[in-house]
Parts: C-alpha cells; sequence; structure tokens
C-alpha cells in the first residue's frame, strides 16, 4: 500500500472510498463537468490487485447513463488504464473522458425529457382545470396562469418531473403551497393553482368592495396575497381589517390605529355594534355600520397628485422619517392626541426618537414623551 498515492486520490476525490485492501478498491462518486454550466457525479468502482500499479485493473459503473456502458466508451477507458502511469492521472483523464461521454449524449437527453414535458403539458390543457400555459425556448421555464394569477416554475436540472417554483403571485400567503422554492410535478403545481384561486374568489370579490367604497392606504398597490386592508376614517384614525379566506363573510380581524383619544372612542362603538354585523351584507357595508359612518371618506388625492405636491411632506407620511413606508412596508400607526397637530408617526420611528431623549418614562409597557411637533404628551408601546 503507498501511503502517498492514497493520501492523493482521498484529497483529489474525497467521495471516493477505499473499500478493500485486498485487493485495493476504491469506490463511490466521481465528479465531472458536462460543460460549461453543467457537473455531474458518476458512481466508479476502481479493483487495483497491483495497487499501486494498474496493470490487472478492473473499472466499473454504477447505475449510470447507458452511454458509459457503451463498446466504443468501455474501449477508450481500456487503453486509460493501460497507458496512465499512476492512480491519480487515471482518475483525472476518466473525468475528461466520462464528462465528453456525457456531453455528447446531452442532445438524446434533452430530446427525451422535453418529448415527456409536451406530453404532460398537453395532458394538462385537457383537464377541468381553468389554466394558461407559456413556456420558455427549451421548456426550461413554465408559467402557469389561472384567473390572471401566475406561478413559473424552472425545471430541476437532475430530474426533468420536478419542477422549482421561482416566482408566485400567491408567495406571501399563509397556509399557500405554492411558495418559492417549492417543488412539485407540473401536474401537482397545476392542481394546487387552480383549487387555491378558486378558494380565494370570494375572498378577493370582498376586497374589491373595499377598493371601491374605501380610501384604502395600505396596501397602496394590491396584489393577489393581501387578503387585509388598512381603512383611513379620519385625520387620526385608521383600521387594519385581515380577512378570514376559509369565511370571508364573517367578522374580520380588526386593529383601530391613531390618537389614544380616537382609538378609545372608536374601541366603545365598535364593540357595541358586534351584533349588527350581517354576513348577507357587503363587507363595505357592515363596516359602515360597525363604525357607526354615514359614510366613509374617499381618497382627496390621487396617487400622482400626491407626488406633485409642493409641501414638504403630506399628512399621511411620518413627521420623523418624512416617509409613507418603512423598508417593512409599515406605515405611521402612531397620532398625536393634540386637535391642533394630529401629526403621524411609523411606530419604530416614534420609539427611537423617544428613547434617545433623557428622562422620558415608561409606564405600563408605553414610553411616554414629547410630541417632536407639538410638544404636547405622546406615547408608543416598548418592544
Amino acid at each position: 500500500m503507498d501511503p502517498h498515492e492514497c493520501s492523493e486520490i482521498i484529497s483529489r476525490h474525497p467521495e471516493l472510498i477505499l473499500v478493500s485492501n485486498n485487493p485495493v478498491t476504491w469506490e463511490g462518486m466521481l465528479s465531472v463537468t458536462v460543460n460549461a454550466a453543467e457537473k455531474s457525479k458518476v458512481r466508479i468502482k476502481l479493483t487495483l490487485p497491483n495497487f499501486p500499479a494498474l496493470n490487472g485493473a478492473t473499472l466499473s459503473f454504477g447505475k449510470n447513463p447507458e452511454i458509459l456502458c457503451h463498446r466504443d466508451f468501455s474501449r477508450k477507458s481500456r487503453i486509460l488504464i493501460e497507458s496512465a502511469v499512476t492512480v491519480t492521472s487515471f482518475l483525472k483523464q476518466l473525468q475528461i473522458l466520462i464528462g465528453e461521454a456525457l456531453h455528447s449524449h446531452l442532445p438524446c437527453l434533452t430530446s427525451i425529457n422535453n418529448h415527456s414535458i409536451i406530453s404532460e403539458l398537453e395532458a394538462m390543457t385537457h383537464s377541468p382545470c381553468d389554466l394558461r400555459l407559456s413556456t420558455s425556448h427549451g421548456l426550461n421555464l413554465i408559467e402557469l396562469v389561472s384567473k390572471n394569477i401566475r406561478v413559473r416554475l424552472q425545471r430541476d436540472a437532475k430530474c426533468s418531473d420536478t419542477w422549482k417554483i421561482v416566482s408566485s403571485d400567491l408567495a406571501q400567503l399563509q397556509g399557500c403551497e405554492l411558495v418559492v422554492g417549492a417543488t412539485m410535478s407540473l401536474h401537482d403545481a397545476g392542481n394546487k393553482l387552480d383549487k387555491q384561486v378558486e378558494s380565494l374568489e370570494n375572498v378577493w370579490e370582498h376586497l374589491k368592495d373595499i377598493d371601491r367604497n374605501c380610501w384604502v392606504i395600505d396596501p397602496l398597490i394590491p396584489m393577489p396575497h393581501h387578503i387585509y386592508r388598512r381603512i383611513k376614517i379620519n385625520s387620526s384614525l385608521s383600521i387594519l381589517i385581515n380577512i378570514n379566506p376559509l369565511q370571508p363573510t364573517s367578522l374580520p380581524a380588526i386593529k383601530i390605529l391613531g390618537s389614544d383619544s380616537e382609538v378609545a372612542k372608536y374601541r366603545e362603538i365598535v364593540s357595541g355594534n358586534f351584533e349588527l354585523w350581517d354576513p348577507s351584507n357587503s363587507l363595505s357595508e357592515n363596516l359602515r355600520i360597525l363604525l357607526n359612518l354615514e359614510e366613509f371618506p374617499q381618497a382627496t388625492l390621487t396617487k400622482d397628485e400626491k407626488q406633485c405636491d409642493s409641501g414638504l411632506f403630506n399628512d399621511e407620511e411620518c413627521c420623523i422619517c418624512f416617509s409613507l413606508e418603512l423598508n417593512d412596508n409599515e406605515l405611521p400607526e402612531k397620532v398625536c392626541n393634540n386637535n391642533t397637530c394630529r401629526k403621524q408617526f411609523h411606530t419604530a420611528c416614534l420609539l427611537q426618537w423617544l428613547q434617545a431623549i433623557p428622562g422620558n418614562q415608561v409606564v405600563f409597557n408605553q414610553l411616554h414623551g414629547a410630541c417632536p411637533h407639538c410638544g404636547q404628551n405622546i406615547s408608543c408601546p416598548v418592544e
């Protein structure tokens, strides 16, 4: 046994294992380069009765492409064994030989794989699911569309029957299986998309009712996975509703945001009107009754008009960072109680501001201090 040759083999081919000393036998995975973009691994078994010499050596392959069992490939590998000086040099030349063989066989494999994919796509187009398909050149990227809801999948390089989701309109929806990174067959992806869209259609209709009749300030651009809405009630108050996808006509989860006085006032109003919720009404009508409003306020400026506003900042922006949204898409939810001020703040901005001022007190997990704009008392929760 030549320890130097053994250590050299282990160093260059860490996935090859010495499974026997008599005769010396190496077995495991040999890494090969097929082309500039693709690498592969091939299981080999190399028996060397006269190690470190190669005379009498035998080479066999595991479950690998048929090309490696072809007579021409066997002849070339036998020539390598007879001409190589060391085992490490033989393995290096073998890597090149296998890579070239797999590369020459690649068009055939791709053709077979594409044929099976086309067959699967044809079957999906004849299914009862309401799906549209679009594919990239080479069938490596496929987009499934159900009622304008899109999921894009990329073919797994190692298995043509498996696809990975690379983008999804429903990716951020809690409980959804069509998330980025998930792998599945095209058939499963199509079925899941169609069922998910069908289950959410009623939810989206209720949300469209809110968008038509209320002043929605979040999300600014609603997406299919947004099953919440933040509705502006007045300059000091907004409500955040989250719809239950399983029971879209039932009372949604409601969070009241704004100045302390307005929040307290509307909490009492909402608590007294819970029993008036009627599932047969539209969502906007139920919310109007729940909040005891004659009508919902409507947006006073369009998005383009807001961008053209000549003021330093508008009333909806945070008075500290002068932005509407933080990086996590959080909108201002703290409002000064002073009726002549009513400036809005992101909770994170206000907390950071108040923490930087010595002497501010924490009472019942609320940090109290002076409003950055008017100087009146204001507080925010301590995280």
